[in-house]
């Protein structure tokens, strides 16, 4: 094993410093002398680094403060190339904190460490940041820690493992295992093959694309996922979710948050509380618990089944043309229960609810005692079975 300790020299020379320099340096003076304020000196400095590379090895970055670009290269060599910034109010303070800004090299047959040292002392220092592009061969086990800067990954197979925070993350065209973290920062997912996991807390995420399953969480921040062609279980809380076109079973799971689904070709189930379900085109079953809001089912091909309350429960476009059984299962509490069923349904039929009113289109036989209201009747030859239930509900059955 071999170890490289890799400091770039300044790009500038001077007895001194640059032309650019001494040109800031003059300006400073002048400005000083008529009275105005002395700008910051900054300085930079070019990174330009290649290693031997090869498919297979495992690189791992631990950085910080500066964005990282990972491009596939060649599959014989890696590649870091980007820039070191400084900027002091004093140009020897400048000089003396970009010298020791330091990028580790360790690396030996199979395995390279890249590792970000920034001095200790930064009080003299206005800001500072090293990024740079990073190109790997094909099929790497890439680890990468990052914070205070944006990590964008591109067209890359192998296995990611990737943390970021106080930055966005972009990962397009990845393939292999695949296991994507952030926080504090925006989280871009699309076109991944494999079966990716990630995670965001604080801001949005947003995935498109994935040809695989997909297991996903956030919080404190919007979810948008579309075009999952196997199955999908998303958790996020305090924020809107929206999904879109999975192709297999879809478990959601959401708090002080809107969920939106569409286009799911699979069973579908959602925990959800203090915001709105809506559910729109599912293939399979459905399964809802919510509280304090509402919900919404509209095109369901198989069961359904949703507990609510402090809000109502709204479905139609179920039980058409279905050849097998299928159970509707509504309750709520302090809401109300609107069903629609097509005009040729056939289903046996029981409803309750206390402290409100059953009202049906269809030809049904509706018991009033008191304070209570049931309902027990066959609608057709009784193929499919229907049961309402509420308190401070009411319930309305309709005919398309």
């Amino acid at each position: 094993m071999k170890s490289r300790l890799i400091v770039i020299s300044l790009a500038f020379v001077f007895a001194g410093f640059s032309s650019l320099a001494f040109g800031q340096a003059r300006q400073a003076q002048q400005m000083t002398e008529n009275g105005g304020i002395q700008p910051a000196i900054e300085l930079t400095e070019k990174i330009d680094i290649t290693l031997t590379g090869k498919p297979g090895m495992q690189i791992t970055v631990i950085h910080s403060f500066g964005d990282i670009d990972v491009r596939r290269g060649t599959n014989d060599k890696i590649t870091i190339k980007g820039e070191k910034r400084v900027s002091a109010d004093d140009k020897q303070d400048a000089e003396e904190f970009i010298k020791k800004m330091l990028l580790k090299i360790d690396e030996n047959t199979n395995k390279v460490d890249i590792i970000t040292e920034y001095p200790k002392d930064k009080e003299d220092i206005n800001s500072f940041s090293i990024s740079y592009t990073l190109e790997i061969p094909e099929n790497i086990d890439l680890n990468i820690e990052n914070s205070f800067g944006e990590i964008d990954l591109n067209a890359l197979t192998g296995r990611f493992n990737v943390s970021n925070s106080f930055g966005a993350l972009n990962a397009m065209g990845l393939e292999g295992e695949i296991q994507l973290n952030n926080k504090f920062g925006e989280l871009i997912a699309d076109n991944l093959t494999g079966n990716p996991r990630i995670t965001n807390q604080h801001s949005s995420l947003i995935i498109s694309n994935i040809y695989g399953d997909l297991i996903a969480n956030s919080g404190f921040g919007e979810i948008k996922v579309t075009d999952v062609t196997g199955m999908a279980k998303i958790t996020g809380g305090h924020g809107s979710m929206t999904v879109e076109r999975v192709g297999s079973t879809t478990s959601l799971t959401n708090q002080f948050g809107s969920v939106t689904c569409k286009e799911i070709k699979g069973d579908l189930h959602i925990e959800n509380k203090h915001a709105s379900v809506e559910a729109v085109e599912i293939s399979g079953n459905v399964s809802v618990n919510n509280s304090f809001g509402g919900v919404i089912i509209t095109n369901a091909a198989g069961s359904v089944g949703v507990n609510n309350e402090h809000a109502a429960i709204t479905v139609s476009g179920v039980l058409i043309d279905t050849v097998e059984e299928r159970t509707i299962d509504l309750e709520t509490f302090f809401g109300r229960i609107e069903l629609t069923l097509p005009g040729d349904v056939s289903a046996n039929v029981t409803a309750s609810t206390t402290f409100g009113e059953i009202r049906s289109d269809f030809d049904l036989n509706i018991e009033k005692i008191s304070n209570k209201r049931n309902l027990s009747d066959v609608i057709g030859t009784g193929k499919h079975n229907i049961e309402l239930r509420g308190e401070y509900t009411t319930i309305h059955i309709k005919k398309k």
